[in-house]
């Protein structure tokens, strides 16, 4: 039995491959906005490609510790939500979501602008490979 399970597998652990569905990189993107409200480093992570890039006005991050640092800066416990609006969302082998985002917090002013996501699939999994913004002024 276990030689024929390493031969064959689990049935359905078989990596996913293709292209991504408007499903999978939706799921990600809002997983991404969830740990982002949560200000959870671990779960924003799980969302990050190795490789990912964020790019901002102020400059770019590459790398899933770099920019998982850079947001874990920005975590203070005032996060009160991070919505996303006016979602357009493709899918593809390179997935794109864009829209919108609005950080509530607890004290002092929100913060929005625009914002653009590429998705890949990694390891059969859907991950955040560009995080492009621009925050409105």
């Amino acid at each position: 039995g276990l030689v024929l399970g390493l031969i064959f597998g689990e049935p359905g652990s078989a990596a996913r491959t293709g292209p991504l569905s408007e499903g999978e990189v939706r799921d990600v993107v809002y997983a991404f906005a969830d740990a982002y409200t949560a200000e959870d480093p671990a779960a924003l992570r799980a969302t990050l490609g190795r490789n990912v890039e964020r790019t901002a006005p102020g400059g770019t991050s590459r790398g899933r510790d770099a920019v998982v640092d850079q947001y874990d800066r920005q975590f203070d416990g005032k996060v009160d939500g991070y919505e996303l609006d006016d979602l357009e969302v493709q899918a593809g082998r390179g997935g794109r979501a864009s829209g919108t985002y609005h950080v509530e917090r607890d004290t002092g002013d929100p913060y929005d602008g625009s914002i653009v996501f590429g998705v890949v699939r990694e390891r059969g999994e859907p991950r955040i490979a560009l995080i492009a913004f621009t925050p409105s002024s």
